[in-house]
C-alpha cells in the first residue's frame, strides 16, 4: 500500500475535483498522474509545495467511495505497475480554463507552466470544482519532457501548488508537517 504521506498529497490535490466526463477512469489517471508526479517532486526534495489532506472519516461513505480505490492507484502509480500500457507524463500543470477550452489568461502563467501553450502539451482530462456560479472547469495538461531538476513536476492552479509565491509554500510546508 502507498504510504500515508503519498496518499495524503495525492487526496490534497484531487479532493474536491470530479471528471467533467463522469468517467471513473478519468479521475483514476488523474490520480495516478498525481502519484508518480508526487514521487518524482519527494526525491528532488519539493514535496513541501504540494497539497496534503488527511483521509476521510470512515463514516464519510461518499469521500471514502473514492479513496479507497485512489490508494491502491497511488500506489500502482509510484510503484511504477498503473497500467503500463498507458504511459504516464513526466510533468503536468491542472489549469483552469475558459468556456472555448482554452487555458485562463488573467495573470501572469509561472514561468514553469508555460510550455502549457505549446506543441508538447497534451490534454489529459477536464476536472470541475465548485457547482452554480462558483463552479470551474480544469484541465490537466501533460507532457514527457521532463522539467528542470529545481522545479516541482506537477503544479495546479486548483490548490496552488507550485505558484504559491516563497513564503506561502514555507507556510504550506509547516501546515502540512502538522497534518500529516
Amino acid at each position: 500500500m502507498a504510504d500515508r504521506d503519498l496518499c495524503a498529497i495525492v487526496w490534497g490535490e484531487t479532493w474536491g475535483l470530479s471528471p467533467k466526463d463522469g468517467n471513473d477512469q478519468t479521475r483514476t489517471r488523474l490520480q495516478a498522474v498525481i502519484a508518480k508526479l508526487a514521487v518524482a517532486a519527494k526525491q528532488r526534495g519539493l514535496d513541501y509545495q504540494l497539497k496534503r489532506k488527511l483521509a476521510p472519516r470512515a463514516d464519510d461513505a461518499e469521500a471514502m467511495a473514492v479513496y479507497g480505490p485512489m490508494t491502491s492507484t497511488a500506489d500502482a502509480a509510484a510503484s511504477g505497475k498503473w497500467r503500463p500500457e498507458i504511459a504516464l507524463p513526466a510533468r503536468a500543470v491542472l489549469w483552469e480554463i475558459n468556456e472555448g477550452g482554452s487555458p485562463r489568461r488573467d495573470g501572469a502563467l509561472p514561468k514553469p507552466a508555460a510550455w502549457i501553450f505549446g506543441s508538447e502539451s497534451k490534454a489529459g482530462g477536464n476536472f470541475v470544482a465548485g457547482a452554480g456560479p462558483d463552479q470551474r472547469t480544469y484541465r490537466l495538461f501533460e507532457s514527457e519532457t521532463s522539467p528542470a531538476r529545481d522545479e516541482l513536476p506537477y503544479l495546479s492552479e486548483y490548490t496552488g501548488s507550485g505558484i504559491m509565491t516563497l513564503g506561502a509554500a514555507a507556510n504550506s510546508a509547516a501546515r502540512n508537517k502538522l497534518i500529516a
